[in-house]
């Protein structure tokens, strides 16, 4: 995903109350620019080897609902999703998976300054 100034951003940081671990996230539906998280403008599909998407598919907030989480809004996700499995099919690049990857959740920017990708994600 990529943000107004074009730039990917970096992890948003889950407060869970004390404890030594921080959970973070760069899922799309992290960037909705609640609680002082950064507002996602543009989807791109990305893959961990760096390859990101040439197309960028807007997010339209007129059509969002302020307080529904991006998860649950009906969006098209089958641009990034699409552009992301073409890469795989034609590099022949094998994607590692955790269990929160995504194909598109890193939908990011030639910028690229976003400094989570070791692992494919499907940002939408």
């Amino acid at each position: 995903m990529l943000l107004s100034d074009g730039t990917e951003p970096g992890p948003v940081y889950c407060d869970v109350g004390s404890g030594p671990d921080v959970p973070s996230s760069t899922e799309w539906h992290a960037y909705g620019g609640r609680r002082g998280r950064p507002r996602a403008v543009l989807l791109r599909g990305s893959c961990s080897c760096g390859w990101r998407g040439s197309a960028e598919y807007r997010l339209d907030w007129g059509r969002l609902a302020r307080d529904q989480p991006l998860y649950e809004a009906d969006i098209d996700l089958s641009g990034p999703i699409g552009d992301y499995e073409a890469h795989v099919w034609w590099s022949g690049t094998r994607p590692s998976r955790s269990p929160q990857s995504s194909p598109v959740s890193s939908l990011s920017s030639s910028g690229n300054s976003m400094s989570s990708l070791s692992t494919n994600r499907w940002s939408y």
